[in-house]
C-alpha cells in the first residue's frame, strides 16, 4: 500500500507548480519566492537562478541557522523572510522564437518600484525562468 501512495504521490510532487506559459513561469516563481516553496522554485527556474536565488537568501538570513535541524525548514524560513516584501506586476512577454524569450517585470521591494528583463525558455513544454538579462537585475 506504501508503494503505491508513493508511487502516485511522488510524479505529483514534481509537476507542483509547473508552467504552461512564460507568464506562468513568472508568476510562479514570484510565488513561490513570497511563499518559501522549494519545490516550486526549483520547477520554475533554471539550475543556476534557483540555486543563486536560494544562497542569497541562506547568505542575508538572520535567523539562528545552527538551530535548524531540517536545512528544508531553514531555506523555507530564509526565502520567505528575504521576499516578504516582494510583489510583481505588469508581467510583458516578448517572444524570440517559440521556446525563447524575455519577460519584463516591474518588480517592488523595500518600497522600491523597478523594471528588470527575465530570461524564459521552454524545455520539454514546460515553460521556466531560466536567469536575468543583466547582473543589474538582481531580484
Amino acid at each position: 500500500m506504501n508503494l503505491l501512495k508513493t508511487s502516485l504521490i511522488l510524479p505529483a510532487l514534481l509537476l507542483i507548480g509547473c508552467s504552461g506559459s512564460p507568464k506562468d513561469a513568472v508568476s510562479n516563481m514570484y510565488d513561490a519566492l513570497q511563499d518559501g516553496n522549494i519545490v516550486k522554485l526549483v520547477n520554475n527556474t533554471g539550475e543556476s537562478l534557483n540555486i543563486m536565488l536560494i544562497s542569497n537568501s541562506l547568505k542575508e538570513c538572520s535567523v539562528n541557522k545552527k538551530g535548524y535541524t531540517d536545512n528544508l525548514k531553514l531555506t523555507h524560513d530564509c526565502l520567505v523572510e528575504k521576499y516578504a516584501d516582494l510583489s510583481y506586476k505588469d508581467i510583458d512577454i516578448t517572444l524570440l522564437s517559440e521556446d525563447k524569450g524575455y519577460a519584463k517585470v516591474t518588480v517592488i521591494a523595500n518600497s522600491k518600484e523597478r523594471t528588470i528583463t527575465l530570461l524564459v525558455q521552454k524545455i520539454d513544454d514546460t515553460w521556466i525562468v531560466q536567469g536575468l538579462k543583466s547582473l543589474d537585475d538582481i531580484i
